[in-house]
């Protein structure tokens, strides 16, 4: 390779063999691309040359620049291992126009490879990377955002797994970090590793409707099988939510509290039976049990069910009020602890209760008396 271009010919001090060699040198000069690692002396502005500064292994480019009188300007860079060519920069829109009489769009492609064997990507090679820059307070670019598509597998025929990852700076931070990936066809927010189709972690979600209508804001979940037309069976959860916690070692404590909806037929367009599961893991235990179901009647199937429930606040006791059943079998509204034993409540606000003869709060009515439903308080 050259970059022999000569100054200005003096033709009085210049012999036919000296021109002869200056002629051939700007003719390989020429013939080479004026190829090196710097500029031609004599190059002059609105000239080219070709860097060779990076051919050697492992980059094996070649950069052809454009030289304005007092910069070189980079306008792609060819790698001679690959055979392919890349644009190095672009002014403030870069298009790629495609026409064809066909259904085949224009295409970006980013291609990886490494040297080592058959160039196989290793896992974690990046396979492509979208950078936005801007510029600081000091005039140094700097990478806002970043897209790019990573190497899950240490890739062959049939394993070439990949996943994209969304990075940004966060508002008044200076730190790039990742924010967002998809992966095996999940999105994870906040997290690398999903556990669902959507997995967010974070400060919480929220669902907005804004529209002139009556409609709010919706949560749809629903059940597909992919066999049978897709009909939901007897038995199938349509869908269930969930509460997790931690413990002190760390370890995720799944599903403490749950509302689970069970179909309770299999489903067709006039029979759509479902239940609907309320469960919970009491204190002391770690395994879940249900409390409620709500279906064709509401059932409590856990055997050791309450004997009062809090109906409202007494400020002056600074206890709850409660509808309790006494051991005489009356309704009673009642103020007193959770723990104080049934039939023996403290203070008695009032009973429900069958009026005998010489009915007595507290008394059942004696056998076979006939009676009537009175309140007493």
């Amino acid at each position: 390779m050259s970059q022999a271009i000569f100054p200005n010919i003096n033709p009085t001090s210049t012999s036919g063999d000296d021109l002869a060699t200056l002629l051939n040198g700007f003719k390989d000069a020429v013939a080479s691309g004026f190829s090196g690692t710097a500029r031609p002396p004599n190059l002059q502005a609105g000239g080219y040359w070709i860097d060779t500064s990076l051919a050697a292994s492992p980059d094996f480019l070649l950069t052809y620049k454009f030289y304005t009188g007092t910069s070189d300007v980079p306008v792609f860079s060819i790698n001679t291992s690959t055979g392919l060519a890349g644009v190095v920069g672009a002014l403030t829109d870069f298009d790629i126009t495609k026409a064809s009489d066909d259904a085949v769009g224009a295409v970006l492609n980013f291609f990886k490879e490494r040297l080592a064997g058959t160039g196989a990507t290793q896992v974690g090679d990046d396979l492509g990377v979208l950078n936005f820059y801007t510029k600081d307070d000091t005039g140094s670019p700097i990478i806002s955002a970043r897209m790019k598509a990573v190497s899950a597998n240490a890739t062959t025929s049939s394993q070439a797994g990949a996943y994209l990852v969304f990075e940004e700076i966060n508002t008044n931070t200076g730190a790039l970090s990742e924010k967002a990936r998809l992966i095996d066809g999940k999105w994870a927010v906040g997290t690398t590793s999903p556990s669902t189709t959507s997995h967010v972690k974070g400060s919480g979600q929220t669902i907005e409707n804004e529209s002139n209508t009556t409609t709010g804001a919706l949560v749809a979940r629903k059940k597909r099988r992919t066999a049978g037309g897709g009909q939901v069976l007897n038995g199938d959860s349509i869908g269930t939510d969930t509460w997790s916690s931690t413990d002190s070692a760390g370890a995720d404590l799944a599903s403490v509290f749950e509302i689970d909806v069970v179909a309770t037929e299999d489903h067709t367009s006039v029979a759509q039976g479902t239940r609907a599961d309320i469960k919970v893991k009491k204190t002391g235990a770690s395994t879940a049990t249900t409390m409620v179901q709500i279906g064709d009647t509401l059932n409590f199937p856990d055997g050791n069910k309450s004997k009062s429930v809090v109906v409202g606040t007494n400020a002056t006791a600074n206890t709850n009020a409660k509808l309790h059943r006494s051991a005489a079998g009356e309704l009673q509204v009642v103020l007193g602890g959770d723990s104080t034993a049934e039939g023996s409540k403290a203070t008695v606000l009032g009973a429900l209760g069958f009026k005998a003869e010489s009915f007595t709060s507290g008394t059942k009515p004696a056998a076979g008396n006939a009676g009537r439903l009175i309140w007493v308080s």
